[in-house]
This record gives structure tokens, C-alpha cells and sequence, in this order.
């Protein structure tokens, strides 16, 4: 670490001076230009590409002796690490199977496109800035997907309806893409802080947004696992038994909404209210589980995985209230 004297130069400019070795080896010369950038924990950033440009990212990848599931991970955690073109090459041709899937992951996946492909490999690129699609706008996005999931699946559940419990599973996708693209951004930004001011988002924030993402996944995991019963045959719902859910399933909705509702506003009582509500939620939870054991062997193994996403919904809200409690009292305690 070095330090500097700030100096003042004529009647109102402060300079400071850089490093030479530091210059020498990002090759700045007299007169090249570097970016400043503010950012919000009062430090500044100097940045030696100008505006903060940033130079693409090649990731080539073997398929050989790789399964299609294996390289599905790894094109996934390619994309995760900011890589802007990956080429996947085979030993030899590549199976249909092998393209098939690398097809399916550009779908699943925002901004890549198929820019070349031989027999023997495939190249993909990164089209879409993620700066048009920010991460706080991402979150806005999938929590408004999430929530109607889960809502749809109470619909699946009590009117066993197949074709919405389809669609239920096939938004899954759309949670996922917009998951792993607050995840690409907040590591783009570990690399370059330069591009947290592109997105409107401090690091730290970006760590929020990526941290109640993760929540907001799984719980649309559970609104598709509410669904898949259904798809799986399970027993129809009694109106009896819908009684005892339905409060499991209105105390965890309403966690979700006020929690998410906290997290934007930054209201740190909306938050507090959230994290005290998980006593009422596991008292309904409770009170249903009496109802779900009495069942036959077959409808309760069925219902109480169904109380269990629903229970676990609720608790992902406080998970998520309480994320956003510790970001409140820290930017308290930061002022």
C-alpha cells in the first residue's frame, strides 16, 4: 500500500499523483485518460480503461468425457463467471445429444446466441449489456413470477387443474434465467466495481439482491413441487382438508409479499413484522399437520410434503426480512 499528498493546483483543483509502477504496468502514458469513480463507501476508484470498458472473456470448455449433464453445469457456471464467449469442443464430432443441450442452456440462459458451430464444436456469445436489464429490475421480476407461482399452485392443488400446474413448472425456467443473471452481475461487478456504477448498484446491495434471489428460487422450487403432487396423482383435496391448508398457505403469501415489500422500501418495521410472524406460521403449520396424519398412508406422505413447501415458503420470508433488517441497520449505522 502507498499513500499520496493531496496537492492543490491553481485556485480549486486537487491533485493527486499515481504510482508509477502501477502506471507503467496498466501502460498509462501523459495524457491517456483513466476513470474516477465515487463509490458508496467513500473510497474512489481509478479505473485505466477509459469508461470503464470492459474487454470480452473466453472460456473453452472440453466435452470430452464429459456427461450432458456435467457440461450443463459447467456452461452454467461459465456464464456465471462473466465470460462473454464460450466454445465447447468435442474429441472428435459432437453428439446430437451434446448440441441438443447446449441449444437448451442458450435458452435458459439471457443474452447468449449460438455464433458458430462446426462438428466438432459450438460458440457462444454474450449479446444482451446486462446493464439493460439491472439487477434490482431482475429481482422486481422474479419475485412478481414467484409469487404468482406459488399462488397458481394453491389453484393446481384445490381444482386439480394439469394444464396450470404445467405452466407453473415451465415459469421455473424464467426464475432460473433471471437468478443466474443477478449471480453473472454481482460477479462481473467482484471484477470490476467500475461496472457497479453502470448498473446503478453498489456491491453490497448487489450482495442483497443476489442473496434474496437465491430465496426467491427456491421457493419457486416449492410452488412447482406443490404442483408436480398434483401432476404425480396426488388424492384430490377434501373441503375439509382445505380448511387446515388454506391458513398454512395465506401466513406464508402474505410473509413473501410484506418481506419483499420491506426489503425494496427499506422498511425496517415491515421487516421486524415479518421475522415475528414465524410462530403463527408454525402453529398453523402444526395445527394442519394433526389434520394431514390422520389421512390414509398414501394422501398423507403426499400433504405433508405440501404443508412442508408451504411451511418452508414462510420461512424463506424471514430469511428474506432478515436479510434486509441487517442491510437497514447497517446503512444506519453507516451514517
Amino acid at each position: 500500500m502507498e499513500t499520496r499528498k493531496v496537492q492543490l493546483t491553481g485556485e480549486s483543483t486537487y491533485t493527486v499523483s499515481l504510482p508509477k509502477k502501477w502506471a507503467n504496468k496498466m501502460k498509462i502514458s501523459a495524457g491517456d485518460t483513466v476513470t474516477l469513480i465515487p463509490q458508496p463507501n467513500g473510497t474512489l476508484l481509478v479505473d485505466p480503461r477509459m469508461g470503464g470498458r470492459r474487454s470480452a472473456k473466453k472460456k473453452v470448455i472440453s466435452a470430452h468425457n464429459e456427461t450432458v449433464e456435467s457440461l450443463f453445469r459447467k456452461l452454467v457456471g461459465a456464464y456465471i463467471a462473466g465470460f462473454t464467449v464460450i466454445e465447447v469442443r468435442g474429441k472428435g464430432s459432437l453428439s446430437s445429444n451434446m448440441k441438443g443441450m447446449i441449444r437448451d442452456f442458450r435458452r435458459k440462459v439471457i443474452g447468449f446466441e449460438v455464433v458458430e458451430e462446426t462438428i466438432d464444436s459450438v460458440t457462444l456469445q454474450d449479446l444482451l449489456d446486462s446493464v439493460d436489464l439491472p439487477p434490482k429490475k431482475a429481482l422486481r421480476r422474479m419475485f412478481i413470477l414467484v409469487e404468482k407461482m406459488f399462488r397458481d399452485s394453491w389453484t393446481v392443488l384445490t381444482e386439480r387443474n394439469t394444464a396450470l400446474a404445467e405452466d407453473v413448472l415451465s415459469r421455473d425456467d424464467e426464475v432460473d434465467r433471471l437468478c443466474w443473471l443477478i449471480d453473472k452481475q454481482y460477479h462481473s461487478m467482484l471484477r470490476d466495481l467500475g461496472y457497479a456504477e453502470k448498473l446503478e448498484v453498489g456491491l453490497e446491495e448487489c450482495l442483497q439482491f443476489l442473496t434474496v434471489a437465491k430465496l426467491l428460487e427456491r421457493i419457486g422450487d416449492h410452488a412447482v413441487r406443490i404442483s408436480g403432487t398434483v401432476l404425480g396423482g396426488s388424492p384430490a383435496v377434501r373441503p375439509e382438508l382445505t380448511s387446515a391448508l388454506s391458513p398454512v398457505m395465506e401466513i406464508s403469501l402474505e410473509m413473501l409479499t410484506k418481506s419483499v415489500d420491506a426489503m425494496f422500501q427499506g422498511d425496517l418495521a415491515k421487516a421486524e413484522v415479518v421475522a415475528g410472524m414465524r410462530s403463527a406460521l408454525s402453529e398453523k403449520y402444526e395445527s394442519a399437520m394433526e389434520r394431514v396424519v390422520k389421512l390414509e398412508s398414501r394422501a398423507a406422505v403426499a400433504y405433508t410434503y405440501i404443508l412442508d413447501s408451504m411451511r418452508r415458503t414462510g420461512l424463506y420470508a424471514t430469511d428474506i426480512s432478515e436479510n434486509a433488517i441487517n442491510h437497514i441497520a447497517g446503512l444506519d449505522s453507516a451514517e
